[in-house]
C-alpha cells in the first residue's frame, strides 16, 4: 500500500486506521527480513558443522596405533588432495552432533554441494531481544591433550585441512570444493561457545529503515574483533637484560698517601709508577739510603709533610720523571738527598706554597729548574747544576734564603742562572755565601719594583757576561735598603755589578787589588767593571774569607 493511494480526505478515524495498517505492514516486512536472515544464518551454521565431515573418509585405526590429535593433522598438499587422518570410532561417536544439537530440530545430513560454509563459530548470533538460543558445541570434548585446542597449521597455499568427526562410522561424505575461500588461519576453537560482541552483530542496532550490511563472515577478524580467547602461548624469553652491577669507580690517575708512611731501607728501591700525593695531614718519611725510582712523567706532590733524609731520587728507565711539588700548606724537608733524572717538563722542584727546606743536597743531571712562586724557600749547603737552575718570585710576606750553595748555570745561550723578583716591600731576600757560576748570561738577576730589604753578602760571582744585576721599573727606587757587601766578582765579560738605580757597592772584591774598572773614577782598575751610578770605593784588596 502506497501513500499516494490513500483518499485525499476522509474521516479522521479511517485515515488513522490506514496509517496504522501501513506501519504494521512495514514492521512485518522487517520481521520477515530478520527471520530470513536468521534462517540463512542457522543454515550456514549447520553447513559449517557438517561440511567438515565431508573432507575425508574415516577409517578405523590400526591395532596398537595411538590416536592422532588435531594438532597432528596433515596439511593439504598444494595439488588440493586430502590425506586422511585416522581417529578412533569412540572419538567419532563422542564428537558426532545429534539431532537435538541443531537449531530447529531438523534432521542431520550432509551439506549440499557448493554451499558456502562459514568457518567462524557463532558468526550469526540470534537477533537481540529474542531470548537465549541453544549453544551449538561442535567439539564437546577434546580426544587427547588437555582442555585447549592447538592452533591449526597453515600450508604454503593458505588452506587448512583437518579431519572432522562424522555421523557414523564408515560414512563417506563428498569432499568440499578446494577452490572455496580459505578459512582464516590460527583461529583456536574454544571448548565453550562465546557469542560475538554486540558491535559485530549483523543486525541493525538503530531504528533505520534498512538494516546495515552484514560483514563478510569469511574475512579474517582483526585483533580487536577476535571473539575467542587466544590460547596462552609458551612464553618466549626476550633478550637477557644485562645485570646492573655497581659501577666500578674510575681509577684515579694518582696514588694517595694518608696517615704516617715510612719508606725504609728494607723496602728499597721504592718505585713510584704514577703521580703520588701526600695528603693534607699525612706524613711521608724516606729513610737514609732509600732509592726512589720515579717512572716517566711522574711527580711527588706534597700537600701534607715530606721528610727525606739521605734518599736518592732516580728515573726508573730512560725517560725523565717530572718534579717534587710543594703546594700551599705543604712542608718539604729534603736533607742530604741526591736528585737526578727529573724535570721532564722543565721544572724539578716546584715550591708553590708552604715551606720548602733543602739542606746538604745535590741536584744534578736534571732537565728542569727550581721554581719558587709563593711560600718560603730556604736552601743551604747544596749543589745545583743545570740550565738556568733557579727562578724565584717572592710574594708578599714570604722569604727566600740561599745560603752557602753552589749554583752552576750550564746554559750557553745567555740564560740567567738565578732569576729573582719581588712585587711587595714586606718580603725578605737573603743570598749569602753562595757560589754562582756560569758560562754565559748573568749569574744572578734581581727585579725589584719597590723598596725592600735585600742582602747579597759573601757570595762569589764568576763567569758569564754579568755577575749581579739589580733591575727596577722605578728609577727613583730607594736602594739604600739593599746591602751588597763582601762579595767577589771575577771573570765577567761585561760587568761584575750593575744596576738601574743607585745603591751602595762598597767593600767588595773585584778580582784585582787595583779595584774595579770605572771609566771616570778608576780607569786604572783591572778588576771587573762596575756600574757608573754605583758607589764602590773603598774596595777590598783581596778576596774575602767568607766567600766560597
Amino acid at each position: 500500500m502506497e501513500m499516494q493511494n490513500l483518499p485525499p480526505s476522509g474521516p479522521p478515524t479511517q485515515r488513522a486506521k490506514l496509517l496504522s495498517a501501513l506501519r504494521s505492514s512495514r514492521a512485518m516486512q522487517k520481521i520477515r527480513q530478520y527471520q530470513t536472515i536468521l534462517m540463512a544464518g542457522t543454515f550456514f551454521v549447520l553447513a559449517a558443522i557438517f561440511g567438515l565431515n565431508s573432507q575425508s573418509p574415516i577409517e578405523a585405526p590400526a591395532t596398537g596405533s595411538s590416536p592422532t590429535t588435531l594438532a597432528q593433522a596433515t596439511l593439504a598438499p598444494a595439488d588440493g588432495s586430502i590425506t586422511p587422518t585416522l581417529i578412533s570410532s569412540t572419538e567419532v561417536a563422542s564428537n558426532r552432533p545429534t539431532a537435538t544439537d541443531v537449531a530447529g530440530g531438523g534432521p542431520v545430513g550432509p551439506p549440499a554441494p557448493n554451499r558456502a560454509t562459514p568457518t567462524i563459530e557463532g558468526a550469526y548470533p540470534p537477533p537481540m531481544g529474542d531470548g537465549p538460543t541453544p549453544t551449538i558445541d561442535p567439539f564437546p570434548t577434546l580426544p587427547v591433550g588437555g582442555t585447549s585446542m592447538p592452533l591449526f597449521p597453515t600450508s604454503s597455499t593458505g588452506n587448512r585441512s583437518t579431519t572432522a568427526p562424522t555421523q557414523g562410522s564408515g560414512s563417506n561424505y563428498p569432499t568440499p570444493d578446494t577452490k572455496s575461500t580459505p578459512a582464516p588461519t590460527n583461529i583456536p576453537v574454544p571448548t565453550d561457545s562465546i557469542p560475538l560482541p554486540t558491535d559485530q552483530l549483523p543486525f541493525p542496532t538503530e531504528e533505520d529503515d534498512d538494516p546495515r550490511a552484514t560483514e563478510d563472515p569469511m574475512e579474517t577478524p582483526s585483533s580487536t574483533e577476535e571473539p575467542f580467547e587466544t590460547p596462552t602461548a609458551t612464553a618466549t624469553e626476550g633478550p637477557t637484560a644485562t645485570p646492573t652491577n655497581t659501577p666500578t669507580p674510575t681509577p684515579l690517575p694518582y696514588d694517595m698517601i694518608r696517615g704516617n708512611t715510612r719508606w725504609s731501607i728494607a723496602q728499597s728501591p721504592v718505585k713510584v709508577r704514577r703521580d703520588t700525593i701526600i695528603a693534607k695531614g699525612a706524613t711521608l718519611t724516606i729513610d737514609d739510603g732509600v732509592e726512589v725510582l720515579m717512572d716517566a712523567n711522574t711527580s711527588l706532590v706534597v700537600d701534607g709533610s715530606l721528610s727525606a733524609n739521605g734518599a736518592r731520587f732516580r728515573k726508573s728507565g730512560q725517560s725523565l720523571w717530572k718534579s717534587i711539588v710543594v703546594n700551599n700548606g705543604g712542608q718539604a724537608n729534603l736533607n742530604g738527598v741526591d736528585v737526578r733524572g727529573g724535570g721532564a717538563e722543565g721544572v724539578l722542584i716546584s715550591a708553590l706554597g708552604g715551606n720548602t727546606i733543602i739542606q746538604d743536597s745535590v741536584f744534578e743531571e736534571n732537565q728542569g729548574r727550581m721554581y719558587i712562586s709563593g711560600g718560603n724557600f730556604d736552601m743551604q749547603r747544596s749543589r745545583v747544576v743545570g740550565y738556568a737552575p733557579i727562578s724565584a718570585e717572592v710574594r708578599g710576606g714570604k722569604s727566600l734564603r740561599l745560603f752557602s750553595n753552589v749554583i752552576n748555570n750550564t746554559a750557553s745561550d745567555g740564560a740567567t742562572g738565578v732569576s729573582l723578583s719581588a712585587t711587595a716591600d714586606d718580603v725578605e731576600i737573603v743570598l749569602e755565601k753562595n757560589s754562582f757560576r756560569g758560562n754565559s748570561g748573568t749569574n744572578v738577576r734581581a727585579q725589584f719594583n719597590q723598596s725592600l730589604n735585600a742582602v747579597f753578602q759573601c757570595n762569589s760571582f764568576s763567569g758569564g757576561a754579568y755577575g749581579l744585576q739589580i733591575k727596577s721599573t722605578d728609577p727613583t727606587l730607594d736602594g739604600s735598603r739593599i746591602l751588597i757587601s763582601a762579595n767577589s766578582f771575577q771573570s765577567h765579560k761585561n760587568y761584575g755589578l750593575t744596576g738601574d738605580v743607585g745603591f751602595d757597592a762598597r767593600n767588595n772584591w773585584w778580582g784585582d787589588a787595583s779595584g774595579p774598572y770605572h771609566p771616570e773614577q778608576n780607569g786604572a782598575g783591572t778588576g771587573d767593571a762596575v756600574g757608573v751610578n754605583l758607589t764602590f770605593s773603598p774596595w777590598l784588596n783581596a778576596k774575602p774569607s767568607c766567600t766560597p
